[in-house]
């Protein structure tokens, strides 16, 4: 809660919301541009807490597992602190265990005054069960309300969809049910709307449309169903739109061009199908996440803008020669995954161009030719997975100087020739996987010596193509 511009929050048990973190086949990391610091946007300045405050906050965090239902006080609050309550506090104190509070589930009357003035509400994983109650459509200023990473259940209370000066909304993390309420729209000064990591069902609503101060949209991870709302296009400001893990079906409308101040779109793990959109206008997209969808048809040339530091386009239908331009015209390009499709042709030698480039996944295919020598100039690498194509020829010379590398699978090819010498250079590795392949030669000791987790080559038989002592599977 915040009164009169003092911070009043509840405790911090519990783990992280999912809500906050990548979902599934992505690592632990923060979207392009945010850090954890981010998640502070709009946090009211610190004062100083009068006793009244150290009531209760200290209320809150001394029931981290409360049932909100018990939780009618948040509209409720009238009467004046107790002598016998406030006496003994030091302005600006917090304790977590103090005797001075009330025993019950709630705050009675008498020991608080009127809320009405509450900006600030903030019971995120707290361990709260229950549902939140309408009560809270009484704080009429409140401006940011944040219980993510709770088990609140049912739908959305009436009271939230009351809050007219609701700018900050994350309902994130939690076990809410039901249809997003078309009332939404009532919210009209919404700039972050987090729903994600629910259990909500049903079509988004149109009205989302009508929030034309919204910057930050966040669905993910629930089972809405329908198509794409093309009313969301018409939002003017928004930058993040998150709608992943859905059932949300049919293609993408040609109008999502057009939302020309959009930095993250992740709408894979749904139905979609059809051609990929052609995004190369969007000057500020960062991330563009489509994978695990049914988009077929060949990849665009103008795919995405410049700009761009995420494209992962894994696990579709997607078939044709990887686009040459298309690819090498990303240059800012960070994490480029086009695994489990079925590409076509030679891995584009463009791929010079991605000088930031950390993660290649190109597994599952169905490439050929030869590993061309320019992946040996992406001395950004961390992941490199080639595994599972018809990749012909020598591994090239050069990959000692992929000095960050730490997966490199190259497995189920038709490569031959000998290790290449440098690979002794890779000191980084964890996992490095080349079986099913006519490569020759020994994994050199100082290989051995990394202890990775996984190491696996053509090693058995009286006469193994590799000569390998250290290697956790040999085929």
């Amino acid at each position: 809660l915040v009164r009169d511009r003092t911070l009043l929050r509840g405790g911090s048990g519990g783990a992280a919301p999912a809500g906050r973190r990548r979902t599934e086949g992505n690592e632990a990391e923060y979207f392009a541009g945010e850090s954890p610091g981010d998640y502070a946007d709009a946090s009211p300045p610190s004062s100083t807490f009068d006793a009244r405050d150290s009531v209760i906050r200290s209320f809150v965090e001394d029931n981290s597992d409360l049932d909100m239902g018990s939780l009618t006080a948040l509209g409720n609050l009238n009467g004046p602190i107790s002598s016998s309550t406030a006496g003994d506090r030091t302005p600006g104190t917090i304790t977590g265990n103090d005797s001075a509070l009330p025993q019950e589930d709630s705050i009675p009357p008498e020991d608080a005054e009127v809320l009405a003035d509450v900006t600030f509400v903030d019971l995120s994983e707290n361990g709260l069960v229950g549902t939140l109650p309408d009560e809270v459509g009484s704080l009429t200023y409140l401006e940011q309300l944040r219980v993510f990473g709770n088990g609140l259940g049912g739908p959305v209370p009436r009271g939230v969809l009351r809050l007219k000066n609701l700018h900050t909304l994350y309902m994130d993390g939690n076990d809410l049910t039901g249809r997003i309420p078309n009332d939404i729209s009532n919210l009209t000064s919404l700039e972050h709307l987090h729903l994600d990591n629910n259990k909500f069902s049903g079509p988004i609503p149109n009205d989302i449309g009508d929030l034309d101060r919204l910057t930050d949209l966040r669905l993910s991870n629930n089972a809405l169903t329908g198509e794409f709302p093309i009313e969301i296009i018409n939002v003017p400001r928004l930058e993040t739109l998150l709608l992943d893990s859905n059932f949300i079906e049919g293609e993408l409308p040609r109008e999502l061009v057009d939302m020309a101040n959009l930095r993250v779109l992740r709408l894979h793990e749904n139905e979609f199908i059809g051609k990929l959109p052609s995004l190369g206008s969007m000057e500020g997209l960062e991330e563009l996440h489509l994978d695990g969808n049914a988009f077929s048809g060949s990849m665009p040339d103008d795919l995405a803008p410049s700009s761009l530091r995420e494209l992962i386009l894994s696990k579709n239908y997607l078939s044709g020669k990887i686009s040459e331009s298309g690819v090498g015209g990303l240059r800012a390009l960070q994490d480029l995954r086009l695994s489990d499709n079925s590409f076509t042709g030679r891995i584009p030698g463009t791929i010079r161009n991605l000088a930031d480039l950390r993660r290649l996944e190109l597994d599952g295919n169905s490439l050929t030719g030869p590993v061309p020598e320019a992946v040996a100039e992406l001395v950004a690498l961390e992941t490199l997975t080639l595994n599972d194509n018809a990749l012909t020829g020598n591994l090239p010379e050069g990959l000692g100087q992929l000095a960050l590398l730490q997966r490199l699978h190259v497995e189920n090819n038709k490569l031959t020739g000998e290790l290449p010498a440098d690979i002794v250079l890779l000191r980084e590795l964890v996992e490095f996987t080349m079986e099913g392949n006519g490569l020759t030669g020994s994994v050199p000791q100082p290989i051995c010596n990394l202890n990775m987790e996984v190491l696996r080559a053509d090693c058995n038989g009286d006469v193994p193509k590799i000569r390998c002592d250290c290697c956790n599977n040999c085929d």
